[in-house]
């Protein structure tokens, strides 16, 4: 019997296309994933021993603070010098605005003159809402971290504003008279109030001009000093309440957010270069173009 050399070759591939792992030469071993090691959770202190504050503070060539501190209190502290030494004159005109007072220091215009009375208008809007009064209130009933966190900062920012003088701040608030001390509790009504940017805060001038009877009773009244200047204010006001609408404000508002790619990542670990996004100096200082 004479077999088909075709039929011959068709069998042997298949039997080897039949044969077991067992007969493979191929002896690597199954790749074992270890199980990944337990976290150790840190127990960091709040609060300093005796109430005394260090902190190491190191910029890079470029500007960047790194903080290293041995609690939260002192670790805040750092970052509250650090964010004045760049900042102070920004965080003190913001804190002057959640106050209600920017009318006293700036005078009752934006732009001085003009009639427009922003600066009233955000004053009564800023009262209104409440942030100085709730924070004052409700202070004590933050967690021990936050409040480690507001008191250290304060600490440092009013630190470093101390230590460089008042005459000695940047251009912008060098020598001014409201140059002020911050308190845990400003910070506190400050990062309530940043937070109502985009609700709350669309509504100020519609609660200054919101009329509680049928006449002009929202309207300023002179107590004392020159009458007519403040029924200059009064005139202009009430032409701009028959004029206003409601517009929505801070529409341009988001959430900070970074994305690294892995390129970016390793170019960052060659050069030695760091990011610091910290809560502190993003979040409740929000520093950025003033409002």
């Amino acid at each position: 019997m004479k077999l088909n050399p075709l039929l011959i070759g068709i069998a042997a591939a298949l039997l080897v296309g039949c044969n077991s792992d067992k007969d493979n030469n191929d002896t690597t071993a199954p790749v074992v994933t270890p199980d990944p090691d337990p976290v150790v959770k840190v127990d960091i202190p709040a609060f300093s021993e005796g109430n005394t504050l260090q902190a190491n503070v190191r910029w890079t060539t470029y500007g960047v603070p790194h903080i290293t501190a041995a609690n939260l209190e002192s670790l805040a502290f750092g970052a509250g010098f650090a964010y004045a030494k760049d900042y102070a004159c920004l965080l003190m005109d913001q804190i002057i605005k959640v106050r209600g007072e920017r009318s006293k220091h700036y005078g009752p215009d934006k732009v001085a003159g003009s009639g427009d009375s922003q600066h009233l208008i955000s004053d009564f809007g800023y009262k209104a809402l409440g942030v100085n009064e709730f924070a004052l209130q409700h202070y004590d009933e933050l967690n021990e971290d936050s409040r480690a966190h507001y008191e250290g900062f304060v600490q440092g920012f009013n630190k470093y504003v101390t230590d460089t003088g008042v005459e000695n701040l940047a251009p912008e608030c060098a020598s001014q008279p409201w140059v002020t001390q911050l308190t845990a509790q400003d910070m506190l009504a400050y990062s309530m109030a940043t937070v109502q940017l985009a609700s709350s805060a669309n509504f100020l001038e519609l609660a200054f001009f919101a009329n509680p009877g049928d006449s002009n009773e929202y309207l300023p009244v002179p107590m004392s000093g020159a009458p007519s200047a403040v029924s200059s204010i009064t005139n202009n006001i009430a032409q701009q309440a028959a004029q206003f609408k409601l517009e929505k404000k801070y529409k341009h508002l988001g959430s900070n957010g970074w994305g690294l790619g892995k390129d970016m990542m390793a170019a960052m670990a060659k050069e030695d270069y760091s990011l610091i996004h910290t809560f502190l100096m993003r979040e409740i200082c929000g520093f950025g173009s003033l409002i």
